[in-house]
C-alpha cells in the first residue's frame, strides 16, 4: 500500500516456515518422522499479516467511497507511510547462519532495499494469541503455573539497555536511541492510553534477546518490535507459565485451542495484538498520531 511517502515504509511481518525437534536431545537436530505444522510458529503471525492487509485494503475502499457519496472534496486518504506486508522464509534452523535465528528471508529483505527507502517501523509477528486476556487452563495450573493469564511482549528497539545489540557488533546510534523512544512512547499510547491495556500482561520492554526477523531490522539501525505472546523460557528459566508447543509435533491448532479455553479465546487473545495494529495503521491513514 503505497503512502504519501513512497520511500517511508512501515513493515509488518511474520514467518512462514516450520520446523520440528521431537525431544530435544540436542537443540537444533531435526528427528525424523518428526513433523509440525507450526500453528503457532508461525502461522498466528503469517495469518495476522494476510488479515492486516485485507483490512488496509478495505479502509481505503471504504474512505473513497464515503468521499464520492458525500461529494466532499477529495482529500488524500492515502497512509503517511507506505505499508508492506511480507511473510518471511527460512527464519527457522537460524536461517541468516547467524546464532540469533534472525532469518533469511527477512535478512534478504533489508540487505536489498530500493534505494532511497528507509524503514519507518518494522512490526514482527511470531507466535501470538496465547496472551491476555487468555486465562491459563487447568492443564496450565497443573504444570505449575500461577498466574491468570498469558502474557504478550513486545520486544521493542530498546530505550535502556542495547548492550545485546552492541555485544554483536552493532554500532548505536544517537538517531537509533531517539527512534526507539518514539517507538515505545507510541506503542504505550496505543496500548495504554487508547486501548486500556493493563500494563501488568501487556508489556513493551527492551529488546535484549533477538532470535526472530526483528533483530535485522535493528541491527540495521530501523525501529522495530516483535508481537510475542508465550513462549518457552522466555522471561526466565523454569517459568512454568511460558512453555508453548513450539517447534514440535504438538504445535497444532486444537492443541493452541486447548491453551487458549477454546477458539474463542484463541481469537479473542490475537485479537489483543490485531486491535493494537489496526490502531497504528488507523492513525497513519488519518494523520490523527505521529
Amino acid at each position: 500500500m503505497e503512502g504519501q511517502n513512497p520511500d517511508s515504509w512501515i513493515v509488518v511481518g511474520g514467518h512462514y516456515d516450520a520446523i520440528c525437534y521431537s525431544q530435544q536431545i540436542i537443540i537444533g537436530i531435526e528427528y525424523p518422522g518428526c513433523t509440525s505444522e507450526g500453528a503457532y510458529d508461525d502461522a498466528t503471525g503469517t495469518a495476522s499479516v494476510l488479515e492486516l492487509a485485507r483490512l488496509m485494503m478495505e479502509w481505503q475502499s471504504d474512505l473513497s467511497e464515503w468521499q464520492s457519496i458525500q461529494g466532499t472534496p477529495q482529500i488524500d486518504i492515502r497512509p503517511k507511510h507506505s505499508w508492506k506486508f511480507a511473510v518471511w522464509d527460512y527464519e527457522e534452523w537460524q536461517g541468516s547462519g547467524s546464532p540469533e535465528g534472525a532469518g533469511y528471508g527477512s535478512e534478504t529483505f533489508v540487505t536489498t532495499l530500493p534505494e532511497g527507502v528507509e524503514i519507518a517501523t518494522y512490526i514482527n509477528l511470531d507466535m501470538y494469541g496465547l496472551n491476555w486476556p487468555v486465562e491459563t487452563q487447568l492443564a496450565s495450573q497443573l504444570s505449575g503455573c500461577d498466574e491468570d493469564y498469558f502474557h504478550l511482549y513486545l520486544f521493542t528497539s530498546p530505550v535502556d539497555d542495547w548492550s545485546y545489540y552492541e555485544d554483536r557488533g552493532v554500532n548505536v546510534t544517537d538517531e537509533m536511541r531517539g527512534q526507539a523512544v518514539a517507538l515505545q512512547d507510541r506503542l504505550g499510547m496505543v496500548l495504554y492510553e487508547q486501548l486500556e491495556y493493563p500494563t501488568e500482561w501487556v508489556m513493551v520492554l527492551d529488546d535484549t534477546k533477538g532470535n526472530s526477523d526483528h533483530y535485522n531490522f535493528i541491527s540495521r539501525g530501523w525501529p522495530a518490535t516483535w508481537f510475542r505472546g508465550m513462549h518457552e523460557f522466555l522471561q526466565e528459566e523454569d517459568d512454568t507459565c511460558e512453555q508453548s508447543p513450539k517447534h514440535a509435533p504438538t504445535d497444532r491448532v486444537d492443541v493452541l485451542y486447548s491453551l487458549a479455553g477454546g477458539r474463542e479465546g484463541l481469537e479473542t487473545g490475537m485479537h489483543t495484538g490485531l486491535d493494537a495494529l489496526a490502531l497504528l495503521m488507523w492513525f497513519d491513514i488519518t494523520g490523527k498520531s505521529n
